[in-house]
């Protein structure tokens, strides 16, 4: 599928192991779920494997994919008031100054890393690409 992908539409794919290096990023699960909180959002951010992926999302830019999805898991589950100020957090609109768009691009660590470890546990999940 990937040979096809990269012959019709001219792309390059990089194939990369990722279910190998799957990290938690909080404690628990569903309404149980709740957030570190090491106190260490420095360490969390250098440990961070999505660090250089912002995700848009609603039409905002978002730090990383736990910061824009978290509200669709307190929705799903009620989370409970730990969250709050991860919940809280406000992405980057899209009528931000360029200079916003760069300060925020070259943000390094932010009180939202606090909700991430400072030291992953790697998760032990099979593939969902193999059958």
């Amino acid at each position: 599928m990937v040979a096809d992908w990269e012959n019709a539409h001219t792309l390059r794919v990089n194939w990369r192991t990722s279910s190998s290096r799957w990290k938690r990023a909080y404690k628990g699960h569903g309404a149980t779920m709740m957030p570190y909180e090491d106190n260490q959002p420095e360490q969390s951010w250098e440990a961070c494997d999505s660090k250089w992926c912002p995700q848009i999302h609603n039409g905002q830019l978002w730090k990383c994919p736990q910061m824009a999805y978290l509200s669709m898991q307190a929705q799903k589950h009620g989370l409970n008031e730990a969250w709050n100020p991860y919940l809280n957090y406000t992405p980057l609109e899209p009528t931000c100054t360029t200079e916003e768009l760069r300060e925020f691009v070259n943000r390094k660590s932010e009180s939202c890393c606090g909700m991430c470890p400072a030291n992953p546990e790697l998760l032990e999940l099979p593939s969902p690409l193999r059958g």
